[in-house]
């Protein structure tokens, strides 16, 4: 399945943040920056991904509970129950964030790739499933509270339903914050 670059960078170009959805995008980008030190720049060390992406994902996956999963918010405690299944248990949220996001594949890169807004936005949706991409939607996992956002919605894994508004932020919304409230830096070459 091949996304078309382009057109992922010219949707983050024309994105923006809902604005009745504004306060709680900017409070959630705060949120992420405060965990940065602690949890996402020793992860971003130790696999090359972008602490912002860790961030998000931690945000969409667990709430930012420490105690979760990083790949589906089950308890780190026991091994997963949700898809992946039979993860861990881990010792700590840095473990079972590391095994995430290397399950998944968003350690590795293509050769020709790099790290960069577009590759965040697509490695993210990858991350998620691409169920949406096959619907012919743009992920709310990533567009969430943005204009890019339309409804339908994996209501749990494998069970679709075309007329639900997911209401949790995208990762996009989320970096769109990052960018507009806290001045972070996110490259799109």
């Amino acid at each position: 399945m091949v996304v078309d670059r382009g057109h992922v960078l010219s949707l983050w170009q024309s994105a923006f943040i809902e604005p009745a959805r504004t306060l709680e995008v900017k409070n959630t980008a705060g949120l992420l920056i405060g965990f940065r030190e602690k949890y996402y720049d020793p992860v971003e060390k130790a696999t090359g991904i972008p602490w912002y992406v860790v961030g998000a994902l931690d945000f969409r996956e667990e709430s930012f509970d420490h105690f979760a999963y990083l790949g589906n918010g089950d308890l780190l405690s026991r091994p997963t129950i949700h898809v992946p299944r039979g993860r861990g248990p881990f010792s700590s949220w840095y473990a079972g964030a590391i095994d995430a996001l290397h399950y998944d594949g968003l350690d590795s890169l293509d050769p020709a790739d790099h790290w960069n807004i577009v590759t965040a936005l697509i490695k993210t949706e990858k991350y998620n499933g691409m169920g949406y991409f096959k619907h012919g939607l743009p992920s709310p996992y990533v567009w969430g509270a943005t204009n890019i956002q339309k409804a339908g919605k994996y209501t749990s894994d494998g069970h679709w339903s075309p007329e639900t508004w997911d209401k949790q932020l995208g990762c996009a919304a989320i970096w769109l914050g990052l960018k507009q409230f806290y001045n972070v830096d996110l490259s799109e070459a």
